[in-house]
C-alpha cells in the first residue's frame, strides 16, 4: 500500500515513555514505520521528478539533516537503534539512485551502465572478501566488450582505492585469458553463454560473478542485474556468495532480491 501511495512529509513527535513498557515498544515500531515512509516519500517524489542532480542532492542533504536532528529527541529509543536506522536509511536512498542522478535510462536488459557502475562501487564497500584478497590490487575484470568498460575505468580513476588496495580494471576476450585473482568478474551479455565455463574457471576462488541477463542468478551467478518497473535492481544468489567465501552485509542483503 505504501509503495503506491504518495506519502506526505511528517514531523516526529516525542513522548515521555518509560523504557521497557509496552508503549515504548509500540512507539519504536511506529518510528521505524515512519523511516520506511520517509524512504518511499523520497523515492516517489524526488527520484521521479525532472530536477537536476545538484538540486536533488541539496534537497536530500537538507532532509537528511532534519531527520538526524529529529532523531536526537527520541529518548525512548536506544542510540544504537537510531544509528542503525539512519545507516539503513542512507544506504537505501543511495541504492535507489538519488545521489547517482538516476532515474534509470533503460536500454533493455543489457543496460544503463552508469547505474551498474554505482552498484558495483557499493558492492566493494558492503561485501567483505577473505583475508588473502585484502592485499595487493583490487581487480575488477570484464569478459567481453561492453560500454561498462569506460565507466569502470572512470570509477577506478576517481575512486582509486578500496581501503588500501588500488583498483585495477582488466578486460578479457576469452575465459582462458581471465585472471584468477579477480575480486569481481563482470560477464557481458554476449558472454553469458559461457557462464558455466566461467564458474568452473573461478571454482575455489572468491570471485564475485556479476551478470546482466534475466535468469542468470538462478544459473549460478552471484549478482544479476534486472530491470523492474523501469528501475535497475539486483538479484543475489546467496548460495553462490557463501560458496565463494564472501561476507555480504545485512544492509546490502535487504536491498537484493534473494535467489536460493
Amino acid at each position: 500500500v505504501w509503495a503506491t501511495t504518495r506519502v506526505r512529509p511528517y514531523k516526529i513527535q516525542t513522548y515521555p515513555t518509560p523504557v521497557g513498557s509496552k508503549k515504548y515498544f509500540y512507539l519504536k515500531i511506529v518510528f521505524l514505520n515512519k523511516i520506511l515512509k520517509k524512504i518511499l516519500y523520497l523515492h516517489n517524489v524526488y527520484i521521479k521528478t525532472n530536477k537536476n542532480k545538484a538540486e536533488k542532492s541539496e534537497k536530500i542533504k537538507k532532509i537528511t539533516k532534519t531527520y538526524k536532528k529529529q532523531t536526537q529527541n527520541l529518548s525512548f529509543i536506544s542510540k544504537a537503534t537510531i544509528m542503525k536506522s539512519i545507516k539503513t536509511f542512507c544506504l537505501t536512498i543511495l541504492f535507489l539512485g538519488i545521489f547517482a542522478g538516476v532515474p534509470s535510462r533503460a536500454y533493455g536488459q543489457g543496460g544503463d551502465y552508469q547505474t551498474h557502475t554505482v552498484y558495483i562501487w557499493n558492492f566493494t564497500k558492503y561485501i567483505q572478501w577473505p583475508a588473502s584478497y585484502q592485499s595487493g590490487d583490487y581487480v575488477i575484470g570484464i569478459i567481453g566488450n561492453s560500454p561498462i568498460v569506460p565507466k569502470l575505468k572512470g570509477l577506478a580513476a576517481s575512486k582509486k582505492v578500496v581501503g588500501a588496495q588500488k583498483i585495477v580494471i582488466k578486460q578479457f576476450k576469452t575465459v582462458a585469458s581471465m585472471d584468477k585473482n579477480c575480486h569481481m568478474i563482470y560477464v557481458t551479455n554476449a558472454e553469458s553463454r559461457n557462464l558455466v565455463a566461467i564458474k568452473k574457471f573461478f571454482e575455489g576462488k572468491s570471485a564475485l560473478i556479476i551478470t546482466e541477463k534475466s535468469g542468470l542468478a538462478r544459473q549460478g551467478s552471484c549478482i544479476n542485474f534486472v530491470l523492474r518497473d523501469g528501475s535497475w535492481r539486483f538479484e543475489m544468489n546467496k548460495t553462490e556468495t557463501d560458496k565463494a567465501g564472501l561476507k555480504v552485509s545485512k544492509q546490502l542483503t535487504r536491498l537484493a532480491t534473494i535467489i536460493e
